[in-house]
């Protein structure tokens, strides 16, 4: 038969092993936000990144016959040696020259058709129809 002192220890080890479940599943869920578990991964923020080279220019055109005179009109100086003259050209694309085009510097081309184009480093930063 049972005695007053063994009746107690059953509900107290249920209570103990309770305690250490709730212990255990609460140090889990901490764990797991401490870590950063639930975090989404960052951005790789170099690849998002973009950089505009194109010079920002304006040019002119000018056409007598066969002669297209382009004109820098203003913007950006330009190296010439990264400008061309492409589209429609007699022998082209046709390149500027060498050192630096600045607002008036003009440069003159034959044309074999009606659509024209400048380019400043393989980008068109203006372009001429007629």
């Amino acid at each position: 038969m049972a005695t007053d002192n063994t009746r107690a220890v059953s509900p107290a080890i249920g209570v103990v092993l309770l305690l250490a479940i709730t212990v255990t599943l609460a140090a889990t869920v901490a764990g797991a936000f401490l870590l950063g578990i639930d975090r989404p991964a960052e951005p790789d923020l170099t690849a998002t990144l973009e950089t505009d080279d194109t010079p920002e220019a304006t040019f002119t055109f000018d056409r007598t016959r066969r002669t297209l005179t382009v004109t820098h009109a203003g913007g950006d100086t330009l190296a010439a040696e990264r400008v061309q003259i492409r589209g429609d050209v007699r022998d082209g694309p046709v390149r500027w020259g060498t050192g630096e085009i600045t607002e008036g510097d003009a440069t003159a081309v034959t044309v074999t058709g009606t659509d024209v184009w400048v380019t400043v480093g393989g980008e068109t930063v203006s372009e001429w129809s007629g």
